[in-house]
């Protein structure tokens, strides 16, 4: 297998997921092959060509909100008192 130099990070996720997978699965032979579709997975470079074009396929519409306010957030005009005592 190659040597990948990754963060820390991702090392300790690759680690911690190891772990995860034998204490889970019994079978060596699972084991082994969901330890390399991790590796599979970490490696994997995203397509970056792919993902613009995307982008720029999906047209995102603009859509007008109208504010609202709650009766109760309402401030008191000027002449009501805040507190009706009577």
């Amino acid at each position: 297998m190659e040597t990948l130099e990754l963060p820390k990070s991702v090392r300790k996720f690759i680690r911690l997921e190891k772990d995860r997978i034998r204490h889970n699965f019994l079978d060596t032979k699972k084991q082994e092959e969901l330890i390399t579709a991790l590796y599979e997975k970490v490696s994997a470079k995203p397509d970056v060509k792919g993902s613009k074009e995307i982008k720029k396929e999906t047209n995102i519409e603009k859509v007008e909100t109208k504010v609202t306010k709650n009766k109760n957030n309402v401030t008191p005009k000027k002449d009501e008192k805040k507190h009706n005592k009577t």
